[in-house]
Parts: C-alpha cells; sequence; structure tokens
C-alpha cells in the first residue's frame, strides 16, 4: 500500500478508524461522504478491508510512513481532515487509545505548522509540581495495560517508585472525561526540560512492563506520548 499521496493517506487513516460495528461504521462513513475534504468513499471501504487482515501492531508504523504526506498538506487541508476525523471518533460513545493518539498527533502538526517556535522544554518547572499532571498520565497509561483498577494501581505505584523514590505522590486516580486531563497534562510536561522528560518516559516504561505483558495499546500511546511531549523513545521497548 503506498503511502505517498495526500489522499492516500487520509483514506488510509479514515480506514484505520473506522468502528467493527456496522451501523456505526455505516454512520462514519455517510459523515466522509458528506464532508467538503473529496475524499473517496469506496477507497476508504476497500482499503478497510485490506487492513482486517492486518495485525494491530502495524498501526503506528502505517502512521509513520503517512505523516510525511500529512506534512505536506496546506494547513487548510489538515484542519478540514482534523475536523472530519474528530466526528467520526466520538461516534460509538467512546474513546480508544489509538483514536485518542492519532487526533492528538494530527492536532499536534496543526498547531506546530501555525506556530512553529515551540515552547517545549523551555520551562525551568520543577517535577514536583508536575504531579498530579503526572497522576494524570501514569493512571491513564496503566489502565490501558491492565484488566484490572488493581492492577493498574500497582503499575502505577511502581512507575511512581521510579521517578519519585521515597517522596510521596499522588494516589492512582482515573478522571472522568480523561482526554481533556491528558491534554493538559501532555501540555504542562512538554514545558519540562528534557531530563525530566527523560525520567518520565523511562517510568511509563516501568509501568507498562509491569505485568511483562506489553500490550499494543501500551507501546502506541508511550510512541505517541515521547511524541507529544517531544522526547525521544528509550533504545529498547519491548512489544508483543
Amino acid at each position: 500500500m503506498e503511502l505517498e499521496s495526500e489522499n492516500t493517506v487520509r483514506e488510509v487513516l479514515l480506514a484505520l478508524l473506522l468502528n467493527d460495528d456496522h451501523r456505526i461504521k455505516k454512520r462514519q462513513l455517510k459523515e466522509v461522504d458528506s464532508s467538503d475534504t473529496g475524499i473517496a468513499l469506496q477507497h476508504v471501504t476497500e482499503i478497510r478491508q485490506q487492513l482486517d487482515g492486518l495485525s494491530d501492531g502495524l498501526r503506528l508504523p502505517i502512521l509513520d510512513l503517512g505523516f510525511p504526506a500529512i506534512r505536506r498538506m496546506t494547513w487548510q487541508m489538515r484542519l478540514e481532515f482534523y475536523s472530519l476525523v474528530s466526528s467520526l471518533i466520538p461516534m460509538d460513545g467512546e474513546i480508544s487509545s489509538f483514536e485518542y493518539m492519532l487526533s492528538r498527533l494530527l492536532l499536534q502538526m496543526l498547531e506546530e505548522n501555525r506556530r512553529p517556535d515551540s515552547s517545549s522544554g523551555k520551562k525551568k518547572i520543577k517535577l514536583r509540581h508536575l504531579k498530579f499532571h503526572l497522576r494524570t498520565l501514569f493512571s491513564v497509561v496503566a489502565i490501558f495495560g491492565h484488566d484490572s483498577e488493581k492492577q493498574a494501581s500497582r503499575a502505577y505505584n511502581a512507575g511512581m517508585v521510579a521517578l519519585f523514590g521515597s517522596q510521596q505522590w499522588p494516589e492512582y486516580y482515573l478522571p472522568a472525561g480523561w482526554p481533556a486531563h491528558f491534554d493538559a497534562a501532555l501540555a504542562a510536561i512538554d514545558f519540562a526540560r528534557p531530563l525530566i522528560k527523560q525520567e518520565i518516559i523511562k517510568s511509563l516504561v516501568e509501568i507498562i512492563s509491569f505485568d511483562q505483558d506489553h500490550r499494543i495499546e501500551e507501546y502506541e500511546m508511550l510512541r505517541v506520548i515521547s511524541a507529544l511531549i517531544h522526547c525521544p523513545m528509550p533504545l529498547r521497548v519491548e512489544e508483543n
């Protein structure tokens, strides 16, 4: 599947977002068809059929192949596409980690294209001042990687120990409407110095490695968090 043209990339990303439920998928396709993006509905459907036979582990590599073409789009094209993606995601009444991460990456591209003078890493913010933002970040990553809140809480604490040692930290807590809180946490953490961000990423690795069961969702989330806070991924992160 070639991902060189802007149209093909948009069609592939939309195909990745189509719901498995036939009724919801029908609503999503209707939304695509009524948009002013000029995207070929038949192509989206055909691509989805091809993607159904692929492993979930290929979703991020597909995104990586497609993002250079997205960066070549005009700002107006990106804005229209982001609006369409944002309208498709909530149609099933919930937001998956993959849906959230895709929308946030697209939004970041829009923001950086419009305001290229990023303030990432330019504030001397202390780690202790980020504790409650880190609670949100670590709690969300923990719950997506574990089957119960008890397991998630234990993984969360492992990450906090790795980051704060014997210092006190807030207890595990997953806020209602977590995406908005997650946005705020990422925005605050992005202002921290690079060395602090590296330690945060290392602690997130402790969370996803806690149960020795590295899920695709965890790896995707870590990969995208690294991109959103402008911090390199660790050299070795195992995934299934």
